[in-house]
């Protein structure tokens, strides 16, 4: 899958300005102040996708045990998915 600023720039900009190089500048903040680092290719981006179906079941709200409530069911998979990059990867490594 291409996305993103750099799909972007080829359709459009860089077919009417052309460029030999790009660089991209951000803050990391376990760096010190007035180092710079340095590497290639993409960093701290990702385009990867995927679909995922909570089937929910309706109710009447004087009987709550007898529905599935998707919002409740989903608001769970966004806490539990969250804590993929946040808890089982090292975030401090420099490429």
């Amino acid at each position: 899958m291409e996305a993103g600023g750099p799909e972007g720039l080829k359709k459009v900009c860089l077919k009417k300005f052309p460029v030999d190089s790009v660089y991209g500048l951000h803050n990391w903040p376990g760096m010190d102040p007035g180092i710079f680092g340095v590497g290639s290719g993409p960093i701290m981006a990702s385009a990867d996708m995927f679909d995922l179906t909570i089937n929910g079941r309706g109710g009447h709200c004087a009987m709550p045990d007898q529905c599935i409530d998707p919002i409740v069911v989903a608001s769970q998979v966004v806490s539990a998915l969250q804590t993929i990059p946040s808890r089982s990867t090292i975030q401090l490594i420099l490429w």
